[in-house]
């Protein structure tokens, strides 16, 4: 078994042992944003207090060819671009509003954790005047997370979680074609560079009880 996998087996099996304590707030949702990149993220979240809360991820990108949202039309001599991978996220989330000890209908939350992603590319190489050929990279990434959004509750047992995830640092020099193509498992397209960096959507949908 890759050691990847088995952090993610003791990361679900630590979450897991937290959300079995019966006095505090768990829910369980999906984040919908990184289907677009055929991106599973199965999310769940547990709030001792009304101003913090532990929240944790897990998923995998199913071969993916996704370039984001903007394709920037430059030739980098790659095509039929494929990106899978496991991935594996963790934060602690503080709820300003929840200072109070009420529970508002809209709360802002802010996190910090770390992200481990694991990723597996492929691509078909074609240089000038050469023969096609084709290339593959991978490997694991471990990079500081950080979080802004809002939690709306939408029901007694339905909240919606919607903002935006940034990693601090990723390190890699093994892109196959132009970076700004180069999807990342559970972290994102960097087609915000050069200012911003790395960045994904959260749009989750949460069953809390």
């Amino acid at each position: 078994m890759k050691p990847f996998s088995k952090l993610t087996i003791l990361g679900i099996l630590i979450f897991s042992s937290i959300v079995s304590q019966a006095q505090i707030q768990k829910s369980i949702g999906i984040n919908w944003v990184p289907l677009i990149a055929k991106t599973l993220e199965i999310n769940g979240e547990v709030k001792p207090k009304q101003w913090f809360a532990i929240n944790a991820s897990t998923g995998y990108t199913f071969n993916t060819s996704y370039i984001g949202l903007i394709d920037y039309k430059v030739y980098d001599f790659t095509k039929d671009r494929k990106t899978s991978g496991w991935f594996l996220k963790s934060s602690f989330l503080f709820y300003p509003t929840g200072l109070k000890g009420k529970e508002s209908k809209t709360s802002f939350f802010m996190g910090l954790g770390l992200a481990l992603s694991d990723y597996n590319q492929s691509a078909i190489y074609m240089p000038q005047d050469e023969p096609e050929r084709r290339l593959t990279r991978t490997g694991t990434i471990l990079s500081p997370l950080a979080s802004l959004g809002f939690t709306s509750k939408i029901s007694n047992h339905f909240y919606l979680n919607w903002g935006v995830q940034r990693p601090f640092y990723i390190h890699r020099d093994d892109f196959i074609g132009t970076r700004r193509r180069n999807y990342q498992p559970g972290l994102g397209n960097p087609q915000s560079d050069p200012f911003v960096g790395y960045l994904q959507g959260i749009l989750t949908l949460k069953y809390t009880w």
